[in-house]
């Protein structure tokens, strides 16, 4: 692809993303405008447009848009990012084309359109996004919400095909992407439970060691990947890291093997966690994470019973 293709595309998608902003504010457009400006068409999740976004340099087009109905399990939606799964449908060939479209958008630095809703739906949200990272191996892309296109250089800058250019990839990671932590957790230990064989995508969530609420950090290395009953079972205590040893330890009175604990050490992953977060949790003894919380005076009846655990 030449500069000045890409400076075309680039002040293509800033255009259309004005005009719609215009038009709407609120970013709640009908779905006849939306194919309109071009932004999205068809039914297919990635929407390339090859007629005008392919050439010689670039065979499989650059993605525009992409449908996110809410549908796809491993479709992870927040208000500040999506990480968003490649497509896998049995038309593997046009799957393998919308990835490489959707790199190559990453690759540029180019905003596409995150289109919200379904398909039959007459009104669609739309929001600008970059894609900020790819990753392989969990099949998934990570996408970063924008209000405005972010200016940089016009000029072509390819990146590795992993990540945006080093410059977007500066101004992308200074904003909050509260998916960016799941992503980078799946990132670094890879797509399996690290307490056992699990590996089903839908089934593994990215979970802070130190939560949020009691000053952890959004810093991969102070997260696991954990299958839903490993995660809720660490929240619960029934399971703690020994610090120094790596070695997985039930609270008395429970055996590991009753939880399905398979996996004993985390020494044997490919990443080790933080030795301060798998400290702190050691310090909780085995109580309930929300212990940790402060404490605060009960004003009802109902303030006495043990609520469900906060999002972590």
């Amino acid at each position: 692809m030449s500069t000045s293709t890409f400076e075309q595309q680039l002040l293509w998608r800033a255009s259309r993303w004005r005009s719609l902003s215009e038009a709407h504010p609120n970013s709640i457009a009908p779905a006849s405008t939306i194919r309109s400006l071009g932004i999205y068409s068809g039914f297919r999740g990635v929407w390339v447009d090859k007629q005008h976004t392919a050439s010689t340099a670039v065979p499989s087009g650059i993605t525009i848009g992409v449908r996110h109905d809410g549908s796809s399990y491993a479709d992870r939606l927040s208000d500040t990012g999506l990480i968003y799964k490649f497509p896998e449908t049995e038309r593997k060939g046009h799957d393998e084309l919308e990835i490489e479209a959707t790199r190559t958008a990453m690759r540029l630095g180019l905003p596409i359109f995150v289109v919200s809703g379904h398909k039959d739906a007459p009104t669609r949200e739309v929001r600008l996004a970059y894609v900020e990272a790819c990753n392989d191996e969990a099949k998934e892309f990570l996408l970063a919400f924008v209000p405005q296109p972010i200016l940089g250089p016009m000029r072509l800058a390819l990146a590795s095909p992993e990540s945006a250019p080093e410059w977007l990839a500066r101004r992308i990671a200074s904003q909050t992407n509260e998916r960016r932590f799941a992503f980078k957790v799946m990132e670094r230990y890879g797509p399996r439970c690290a307490v056992c064989e699990i590996s089903a995508r839908p089934l593994l969530a990215s979970a802070h060691l130190r939560p949020k609420f009691a000053n952890g950090t959004d810093e991969p290395e102070n997260g696991l990947v954990l299958c839903a009953n490993h995660h809720l079972a660490l929240d619960f205590g029934l399971w703690r890291v020994h610090p120094n040893e790596g070695r997985v330890t039930a609270r008395s009175g429970v055996d590991l093997t009753s939880i399905g604990v398979t996996r004993r050490n985390l020494s044997l992953l490919r990443a080790y966690p933080s030795d301060e977060s798998l400290e702190w949790l050691w310090k909780l003894n085995f109580k309930h994470v929300q212990s940790a919380m402060r404490p605060r005076p009960a004003t009802r009846a109902q303030d006495l019973i043990t609520a469900v655990p906060p999002d972590r």
